[in-house]
């Protein structure tokens, strides 16, 4: 019978019988936490370092917010800076006047 099996017992013939052998072999039927190799030592495997990788400054991506007027499908149309919203609503005004409903404004962020 393995080791400790008597604890997980369900029926109680079965842990005297795994108690008895453990009294048997010399052992104590005390709850004993550990396996059978108390004898071996303990030998821990050294973990390598991680390697730190240096993040660059220059590896780091600027964005600008621009608006965009775009099609109902979402592909941009025209684009104008972030301070120039006045003209992009009137650039999106003169598309709906020209018949190109379904166009919006829409305000993105995008790669420098």
């Amino acid at each position: 019978m393995p080791r400790d099996a008597w604890r997980r017992a369900k029926n109680d013939e079965i842990a005297k019988e795994a108690s008895s052998e453990l009294a048997r072999e010399g052992r104590s039927t005390f709850p004993h936490v550990g396996d059978d190799r108390e004898d071996e030592p303990v030998v821990e495997i050294p973990r390598p370092e991680k390697k730190r990788v240096p993040v660059r400054l220059e590896s780091r991506v600027h964005y600008r917010m621009v608006w965009c007027v775009c099609d109902s499908t979402g592909t941009v149309v025209e684009v104008f800076d972030f301070a120039r919203k006045p003209e992009a609503e009137r650039s999106l005004a003169a598309w709906q006047s020209k018949g190109r409903l379904g166009l919006f404004l829409q305000q993105r962020r995008v790669e420098m």
